[in-house]
C-alpha cells in the first residue's frame, strides 16, 4: 500500500508540474498574442490619419486593453533632462514633473525593463514615472523633444502580475521602433502636405495673377487697338486733307497750254504731298512770255500754306510791271509790307522771254534761285551730225545767284537784271530742288535728259561746266 501511494503521489505531482508548465505556455502564448494585437492595432493606427495626440492615446489603450496593464503613456525629455507628461492612459498613482538625475544616464540606452528598482538609476526613473514595474522606450521625434513611452504597474499592483522578461522588452522596442517611424512618416506627410497646400494656394494666387494681368493686358490691347484706330482715323484725315490740299495747290499751278510762238513744259513733284515750291508762266504779249518760280522755306502743309500767299501777290503784280527785276523788288516789298510779322522768306527766279525773227531774247533777274540753264543742243546736234560725230549736248548756265527776298522794309533791295540772246530752237530750263551749288551734277543732268527726252536729243553725256 505504501508503494501504491507513494506512486500516486509522484504521478499527482507530475500532473501538477506538466499542469504548470501548461499554464505558463498558456500564458506566453497569450502573452505573445496579446503583443501580437498591439503591432496589428498599430498598423490599423497608422492607417487611419490621427493627430498625434489621437495616436498616443489609442496606443496605450491598447497596451493596456492586451497585456492586462495598470498604465501606460509618453513624456516628453526636455532640456536637462526634464519629464513632462504628454498623455496617461489608465491609473497612474505616483509621478513628478520633474529634471532626472541619474536616470538620465539609463534613457541614453533608448530602451530598457525594470522589474524592480535595484539602483539608483532605475529607482530615479521609477520615482519620476510613479511605476515600480515598467518597459520604457525613447523615440527620437523630428519635430520636437524626444518622447518616453513607458508601460507597467506601481508597487502596490505589480505583485498581482507577472515580471517583464526579455522577450517583452523586445517586443515592446519593435513596437517603439514601428511607432517612431510612423511617427516620423507623419510628420513628412504633414510636411508634404503643407507645402502642397503652399503650392496650391500659390498656383491659384499666380492664376489669380496671371488672369488678373491677361485682363490687364487684354484691356490694355483694347485701348491700344481703339488708340491705334483713332490714330490710323486722324491719320487717314490728314492724308485726306493733304490730298486736297495738294489738289489745290496743283489746281494754282497754271495750265501750259501749247503757245503759238514758244513751247514750255512743266515737272512738279514736292517732296511730300505739298510744298513750297510754285510757278507760273504767262504770256504778256504776242511775243512776250513771262516765267516765275518760287520756293518758299521749309517743308510741307506750312511752307505749302506760304506758297498760297506767295502766288496771291506775285498774281498782283506779274501784269503790271514790265521787267523782271523791278516785279521781283515790288514782290519783295510787297512781303514786307503786308506780312512784317510773318515768316515770308522765299527765293524766286523771273525771267521773260520775248521772241523775235532767228531767235529770242531773255531778261531775268534771280534772287537765290539755281542759275537759269541755257541748252545749245540743237545746235550742237546741227554741227555734229555735219562732221557725222555723236550728239553731245551741253549746257550753260546764265546767271549767278543773289539775296533771297524778304529784307527789311528800311533797306533798300537790288535785284541785278541781266538779258542774253538765244538763238532758234535754244533750250531755257529753271530748275529749283536738284543741285545744292553751281555746279550742275552730271548725273542729275542725264536723268533731266531721260525725263524730258521731247525737249533734248537724246541722253547723251554731259560733262560739269560752269
Amino acid at each position: 500500500m505504501a508503494d501504491e501511494e507513494r506512486l500516486l503521489k509522484e504521478k499527482a505531482m507530475l500532473l501538477m508540474a506538466r499542469e504548470r508548465e501548461l499554464t505558463a505556455l498558456r500564458k506566453k502564448q497569450d502573452r505573445s498574442d496579446a503583443w501580437l494585437a498591439v503591432a496589428h492595432g498599430l498598423a490599423e493606427i497608422a492607417s487611419a490619419r490621427l493627430s498625434p495626440a489621437e495616436i498616443y492615446q489609442q496606443f496605450s489603450e491598447s497596451l493596456i486593453s492586451a497585456l492586462q496593464l495598470q498604465a501606460a503613456g509618453f513624456h516628453e525629455i526636455g532640456g536637462e533632462g526634464k519629464l513632462t507628461a504628454v498623455l496617461r492612459a489608465g491609473h497612474w498613482t505616483g509621478g513628478a514633473e520633474r529634471a532626472l538625475g541619474s536616470a538620465r544616464a539609463l534613457l541614453d540606452r533608448g530602451a530598457g525593463l525594470c522589474n524592480a528598482p535595484t539602483d539608483d538609476a532605475t529607482r530615479d526613473l521609477a520615482d519620476a514615472l510613479g511605476l515600480w514595474r515598467f518597459l520604457w522606450y525613447r523615440i527620437e521625434r523630428i519635430d520636437g523633444p524626444s518622447l518616453l513611452v513607458t508601460m507597467g504597474y506601481d508597487q502596490e499592483r505589480s505583485g498581482f502580475y507577472a515580471v517583464f522578461d526579455e522577450n517583452d522588452a523586445a517586443r515592446f522596442a519593435s513596437i517603439g521602433h514601428h511607432l517612431k517611424v510612423l511617427l516620423g512618416n507623419m510628420h513628412l506627410v504633414r510636411e508634404l502636405e503643407s507645402d502642397k497646400r503652399i503650392l496650391q494656394e500659390f498656383n491659384l494666387a499666380l492664376e489669380q495673377r496671371v488672369a488678373e494681368r491677361t485682363k490687364e493686358l487684354a484691356e490694355t490691347n483694347r485701348q491700344l487697338a481703339d488708340l491705334l484706330g483713332a490714330l490710323r482715323e486722324k491719320e487717314q484725315r490728314i492724308i485726306d486733307d493733304l490730298e486736297q490740299a495738294r489738289a489745290f495747290q496743283q489746281s494754282i499751278l497754271p495750265t501750259l497750254a501749247g503757245f503759238p510762238r514758244a513751247l514750255v513744259h512743266a515737272y512738279f513733284r514736292p517732296l511730300e504731298l505739298v510744298g513750297g515750291d510754285f510757278y507760273d508762266v504767262c504770256q504778256l504779249s504776242d511775243k512776250h512770255f513771262r516765267i516765275f518760280v518760287a520756293d518758299a522755306t521749309g517743308h510741307g502743309v506750312q511752307a505749302a500754306m506760304r506758297t498760297i500767299v506767295l502766288k496771291a501777290e506775285y498774281d498782283r503784280v506779274k501784269f503790271e510791271i514790265g521787267n523782271p527785276s523791278a516785279l521781283l523788288e515790288a514782290f519783295n516789298r510787297n512781303l514786307v509790307t503786308l506780312y512784317s510779322r510773318s515768316e515770308m522768306l522765299c527765293t524766286a527766279c523771273c525771267l521773260d522771254v520775248i521772241v523775235k525773227d532767228g531767235g529770242a531774247r531773255v531778261r531775268y533777274a534771280n534772287a537765290a534761285q539755281p542759275p537759269v540753264i541755257r541748252s545749245r543742243a540743237a545746235l550742237e546736234r546741227a554741227a555734229a551730225e555735219a562732221h557725222g560725230a555723236d550728239v553731245k549736248p551741253t549746257f550753260a548756265h546764265l546767271a549767278a545767284r543773289h539775296d533771297a527776298l524778304r529784307r527789311a522794309p528800311e533797306d533798300r533791295y537790288v535785284v541785278a537784271e541781266r538779258s542774253a540772246k538765244l538763238a532758234n530752237q535754244s533750250r531755257l530750263v529753271v530748275v529749283d530742288g536738284t543741285v545744292k551749288n553751281d555746279r550742275l551734277d552730271c548725273l542729275v543732268a542725264e536723268r533731266m535728259l531721260e525725263g524730258f527726252p521731247h525737249l533734248f536729243a537724246g541722253p547723251g553725256r554731259i560733262g560739269q561746266l560752269r
